[in-house]
């Protein structure tokens, strides 16, 4: 008898283990927040202000080690230094709206108030590009690069708010792999993205 009940404890902790794992296996999520971008061209640039917002799905390969998967939409752009716009009729300002797809291995550490740190790749679709004119409209939209590639590195918290629900708070830079040139050389050597984001995220961990 003594057996028996020795065995239907085994089972029950086995399967309490099981669901705690099963709770940290995977997580889903949304992320908003502010980007700070300029090019690194032939011209002198500027940062210009945008925003960035997704969703995630992560996978715990580990406790500690993650891998997340990530779609966003990224507004993206620079500013001309104005010393530089003595033409009137120049561009002075390239908004460029990104399909961005992240792919990053992220470490967290074991406690309740976790720190993360992590990089990855980001592949992005151009959805939308428009440049801004000191004293003219466009009479239609600039073809630029419609695929290119970043590096990613972040670092932030999470903080529990229930046992399924949690904040996160980090800071990423991204390096764009190629330029940003329009793909016919219509316009100056535009350079590479550099963007600095603050995202703001509420996960679920299934």
């Amino acid at each position: 008898m003594s057996w028996r009940y020795f065995i239907s404890i085994l089972i029950l902790f086995s399967m309490t283990q099981s669901l705690q794992a099963q709770r940290k296996s995977w997580a889903i999520g949304v992320q908003i927040g502010e980007n700070f971008s300029t090019l690194t061209g032939e011209s002198d640039y500027d940062f210009r202000p945008g925003w960035s917002t997704g969703i995630h799905l992560s996978h715990y390969l580990l406790n500690d080690l993650v891998i997340r998967l990530e779609v966003n939409i990224d507004n993206r752009g620079a500013l001309l230094n104005p010393s530089l716009n003595t033409d009137p009729f120049g561009a002075n300002e390239y908004r460029l709206t990104y399909l961005s797809m992240p792919i990053l291995l992220r470490y967290s550490t074991d406690t309740r108030i976790k720190f993360i740190a992590g990089g990855g790749l980001s592949v992005d679709v151009l959805l939308a590009d428009e440049v801004g004119f000191a004293d003219a409209t466009p009479n239609s939209q600039p073809e630029f690069r419609r695929f290119n590639a970043d590096l990613v590195g972040c670092l932030g918290g999470s903080y529990p708010i229930t046992e399924r629900f949690s904040l996160t708070a980090e800071a990423r830079s991204l390096w764009s792999v190629q330029s940003a040139d329009r793909n016919r050389g219509e316009a100056s050597r535009l350079g590479r993205f550099i963007s600095w984001e603050i995202l703001f995220g509420l996960n679920f961990y299934l």
